[in-house]
């Protein structure tokens, strides 16, 4: 993980309590329907984390508040990976 949101991960570290909420992995072998039936195509992996948070200085019901908000990150990062990996 690079960013959360718009700030760089050290920044929302010491400014937030980061809690990971969710966590998707996308990709991988997928079937499409193509002309003569169905064909098979490999896409490049990837994650989508959800991280929840909450504001360090925030303290009492504010702070429940803004735990229930959420950053979506998408990971930089993709893993190439074949369907072979799979079996």
């Amino acid at each position: 993980v690079d960013r959360v949101g718009l700030l760089p991960v050290k920044a929302a570290q010491r400014d937030y309590h980061l809690v990971v909420a969710n966590v998707f992995l996308i990709g991988g072998e997928q079937k499409l329907l193509g002309r003569s039936g169905l064909r098979k195509e490999a896409q490049p992996y990837s994650l989508t984390v959800q991280l929840a948070y909450q504001d360090k200085a925030t303290t009492g019901e504010s702070a429940s508040l803004s735990m229930r908000r959420s950053l979506w990150i998408h990971n930089t990062q993709r893993a190439k990976a074949n369907a072979k990996l799979l079996r």
